[in-house]
């Protein structure tokens, strides 16, 4: 092996081990401040995001950033959304303060909305995945850029009031709300340990 070829392997490995701690570290941030990330960070990572695993190459997603103004928007949808399912009852004293300040956890939000085509031969489970490994994509992206990611999800996620809010189409479902910034005070690292369950032979011994 040449001197190139031997300094080549060497950092490929190197470069191997760093993705392994990475993904052996991860971990979701709910603590988020400024800043977040610049609209050219954002789309930088759109060609990684588009390499998701994709069965028929729909590209079943897209992305809608929201930010200041518009995530304020988006806790008046949010208390919408819950005035109509309380009706009559109505909402305790406190908790409309609360669900408006539901968004502002986090300097920006990424939407990410899953586009379904049902008449498509790819199953629509299918298309949801696609859209879903799209998300993690780009919350792995945002990571590996220095940010902190907190990916969330809720009854809201499933309104209608929420959806059309947000101007979304018929065929169109929140797939994640991506809460995105800079870290502001690092969560305490807890290793998962796997299941012995998670990984089995076929056919298992009896």
């Amino acid at each position: 092996m040449t001197d190139d070829a031997t300094e080549f392997s060497t950092a490929a490995d190197a470069g191997r081990r760093i993705v392994a701690d990475f993904f052996q570290t991860r971990q979701s941030e709910p603590r988020l401040c400024e800043p977040a990330p610049s609209e050219a960070e954002l789309k930088a990572m759109l060609p990684a995001v588009c390499r998701s695993p994709d069965h028929g190459n729909l590209k079943p997603y897209r992305f809608i950033v929201l930010a200041g103004e518009a995530q304020k928007q988006l806790g008046t949808l949010f208390l919408q959304a819950e005035l109509q399912d309380a009706g009559e009852a109505g909402l305790k004293e406190g908790k409309q303060a609360k669900i408006l300040d539901k968004p502002l956890r986090a300097p920006m939000i990424i939407v990410g909305v899953v586009r379904l085509d049902e008449q498509h031969k790819v199953p629509v489970i299918e298309q949801w995945m696609a859209a879903g490994c799209a998300v993690q994509t780009y919350s792995l992206m945002l990571e590996n850029s220095g940010y902190g990611v907190m990916w969330r999800s809720g009854s809201f996620a499933y309104h209608d009031v929420v959806r059309k809010g947000l101007g979304l189409a018929d065929n169109e479902q929140i797939c994640a709300f991506l809460y995105c910034g800079t870290i502001e005070q690092p969560k305490q690292h807890r290793p998962d340990t796997p299941s012995a369950e998670m990984l089995i032979s076929f056919p298992r011994q009896l």
